[in-house]
């Protein structure tokens, strides 16, 4: 469960401790803006936040944070309610092209807002916003070596390489798709396929393999999850993979062309949002998932395997959005909130106003 932090100036205190335990003992959930049920559901939601209110303030009141700084789950809202309350600033941080209804919410009390999308500024009622990017793993930070990566992976350095990634639990319509793509990619020289099913789906995706004839071009090497995405992203020459915000962070930072297929139930369908951002920057090429076809992303794969003057552009677009060391920029930013531009910390990103 994501929930606020706070930084006081001798700790760093995440809500995995008591805060924790306490975000749990008030039962928190989310609002529920469809169901037919929903007036009980978002009652007995709104008596859960107010409870966690409670217990977030009286466990800050002893120890006075500094800043507390929430990253848009409805869990956010009590702990940085809390420390509003006693006097502590507060910032936010939107991952997302399309703010969720918590920070746009929280907006209105924050000192200072962080987002990772350009066009996520028009989401808040406030003029000064900071686009930071999104925060990656340190291993993504450095890129990978590309002969090292292909060797760990045992594909060969002549052949165009695809990666197809569905997230950590894998996506079905994704695996579905590539497994139907896969004998249409042939004509267009030798490609190999690395393709993330997800640990839950792997056997599934063995079991529809096996009857496949693939074109002589083509390898196909399905594992059920990658641990070194660094190396991933090294091997790879286009990627097709879901919009989540995380996602679309490290291959912004890292410059790789992408086909994005987003997740048709996000919230506030913020992943097409997300993806969109990329495709007009000349980033990637969007697919919706109910128009996926084996044919129709086959046939994208091969136009760019033959463009490669228009693959490379892909890629210049992709690494000028990338965000380098987007976690040191945001801490940076919620140190001068805490202490002011005189204090630890220089003031970092782009300023947006409207």
């Amino acid at each position: 469960m994501e929930a606020a932090f706070y930084l006081s100036s001798d700790r760093l205190s995440l809500a995995g401790g008591l805060e924790g335990r306490e975000v749990v003992r008030a039962r928190l959930r989310g609002f529920d803006r469809r169901g037919r049920s929903r007036l009980a559901r978002n009652l007995m939601a709104l008596a859960g936040q107010a409870g966690a209110l409670l217990s977030f303030y009286r466990h800050m009141r002893g120890r006075r944070p500094d800043v507390a700084v929430g990253f848009g789950s409805y869990a956010s809202a009590p702990g940085i309610l809390a420390a509003r309350l006693l006097g502590a600033p507060a910032v936010l941080h939107e991952q997302n092209a399309v703010p969720g209804l918590t920070n746009r919410l929280l907006s209105r009390i924050a000192s200072g807002v962080a987002v990772a999308f350009p066009e996520a500024v028009e989401g808040f009622p406030r003029r000064d916003c900071r686009v930071l990017g999104n925060p990656v793993r340190r291993e993504l930070e450095e890129p990978a070596d590309r002969k090292e990566a292909l060797r760990f992976f045992g594909l060969e350095e002549g052949a165009f390489t695809l990666a197809v990634v569905g997230g950590s639990q894998g996506a079905g319509p994704i695996n579905r798709c590539i497994l139907e793509a896969l004998g249409h990619l042939g004509g267009s020289g030798p490609i190999q396929v690395i393709h993330s099913t997800g640990r839950d789906k792997f056997r599934d995706v063995l079991a529809l393999a096996e009857g496949l004839h693939l074109p002589e071009e083509v390898t196909y090497l399905p594992v059920p999850f990658v641990e070194r995405m660094d190396l991933l992203y090294a091997a790879a020459d286009l990627l097709v993979c879901r919009a989540g915000a995380s996602t679309l962070a490290e291959l912004t930072l890292r410059g790789k062309a992408a086909i994005l297929i987003p997740f048709p139930l996000a919230a506030e369908a913020h992943q097409e949002a997300n993806a969109r951002s990329l495709e007009r920057r000349g980033a990637a090429l969007v697919m919706q998932e109910k128009d996926l076809s084996g044919e129709k992303l086959s046939a994208k794969v091969r136009e760019l395997m033959e463009d490669r003057q228009r693959l490379r552009e892909m890629e210049r677009q992709s690494a000028r959005l990338g965000v380098p060391r987007s976690a040191a920029r945001l801490a940076d930013f919620v140190q001068e909130v805490a202490y002011g531009a005189g204090g630890p910390g220089k003031m970092p990103g782009r300023r947006v106003e409207r």
